[in-house]
């Protein structure tokens, strides 16, 4: 949910828009978001890979892990993608070195408004039950 609550707030915030409220230096943390995990340019990277054609060594690994591939049309298409799994543990990752850089920035005020402004924000998702403090997360995450 803190990933998901950062991403659509970096949206607004691209636009000069802090719509969180809950920083002291929104700026800062913007452009501290977008050197761990916007500048990646996974989605970016991910796509450039997959048009690129398969060598015989690379089709017999990707075969061996599961991973199956066949080419209609000219084009390669992955029956199991590969670099799905890559791209959503690697998001997470991103996220996850953020939020290690950035907790310690934080204040103890600015901490408690992102965790209203994120109950705000999430109002009517199930999950907010188990949304857990800020300083929580880091335990959660290690």
């Amino acid at each position: 949910m803190y990933e998901t609550f950062f991403f659509e707030w970096s949206i607004a915030m691209r636009d000069g828009k802090d719509t969180a409220g809950c920083f002291a230096d929104p700026r800062f943390v913007y452009e501290s978001y977008c050197a761990f995990v916007r500048a990646r340019r996974l989605d970016q990277r991910i796509a450039e890979s997959r048009t690129r054609r398969l060598s015989a060594w690379d089709k017999k690994i990707l075969s061996l892990c599961g991973l199956f591939t066949f080419e209609s049309r000219g084009e390669l298409r992955y029956l199991f993608d590969p670099f799905g799994v890559v791209d959503a543990s690697a998001e997470r990752n991103h996220f996850q070195e953020f939020w290690e850089y950035m907790l310690p920035y934080l204040t103890e005020e600015e901490r408690e408004r992102l965790l209203a402004s994120m109950r705000i924000h999430f109002a009517d998702d199930f999950r907010l039950s188990g949304l857990v403090a800020p300083a929580a997360l880091r335990k959660a995450i290690r």
